[in-house]
């Protein structure tokens, strides 16, 4: 407990944590189901972009709303400098006649994604965030799944549920980063899941000297923690 409430900053006493938590949590491992998952291979893709002086000071006075709102103008900044870096990546497998997935953060940068994508791939490009009804995401996914490649499907992190499926998906493409590692992963877990059947390359596109850095860091630090206290080492967990 800190001066200000309690402290989140870190995580301590994680094998009592992990105790506690067993009473509680069921989780099956791709091992305990006999599920043969092909490969999943993780990599980052660290680009320099195009923007000026993005540092976010936390500066003596400012109140932590101003400090949000500054990592907001950053984190749109970032986005759109990204986009053509994201955009490219795409293309280049689409072009290669493969099934592409990529996930952004933003809506504005979901919609700017797909239409770059449609203009300079000539293909299937779905588009699917929070405006889009659950069963009109549904068709979409469905659509996905169905479609012959070369196929692309550009969400935001945010609107993809637990029961969607875009098994089939050869790159998974992270155009923007979170800090919630639940999240990354419960989309990524839609393209790695029963039904996928070739390997599956998910790649993260980090801005060097950009906010996305400490992201980065502390998402791999989150996951860490989360793997530890749920007890189940390196097995992959079925989603």
């Amino acid at each position: 407990r800190g001066e200000y409430g309690m402290v989140d900053t870190g995580a301590a006493n994680l094998d009592e944590l992990r105790g506690r938590l067993l009473f509680f949590v069921l989780g099956r491992s791709v091992a305990e189901v006999r599920l043969q998952l092909p490969e999943l291979r993780l990599e980052a893709l660290r680009v320099d972009l195009e923007i000026g002086a993005l540092a976010v000071e936390e500066s003596d006075g400012a109140s932590p709303l101003a400090v949000r709102n500054a990592v907001a103008r950053a984190e749109r900044v970032i986005a759109r400098a990204k986009r053509p870096v994201v955009v490219e990546q795409a293309a280049d497998a689409l072009r290669a006649r493969q099934k592409v997935v990529v996930f952004v953060y933003l809506r504005e940068q979901c919609e700017e994604v797909a239409r770059e994508l449609k203009r300079v791939a000539k293909c299937t490009v779905q588009c699917v965030h929070g405006d889009l009804t659950p069963d009109g995401r549904d068709r979409q996914a469905e659509q996905f799944r169905a479609a012959e490649r070369p196929a692309c499907f550009v969400a935001t992190i945010d609107s993809m549920g637990v029961a969607l499926s875009l098994a089939g998906a050869d790159l998974v493409l992270f155009g923007d980063l979170l800090s919630e590692p639940h999240k990354v992963a419960q989309a990524l877990r839609r393209c790695y899941r029963i039904g996928t059947i070739d390997r599956v390359l998910a790649r993260f596109v980090v801005g060097r000297g950009t906010i996305d850095e400490d992201k980065a860091h502390r998402l791999m630090d989150k996951l860490e923690v989360i793997t530890h206290t749920t007890g189940h080492g390196d097995e992959q967990l079925v989603a």
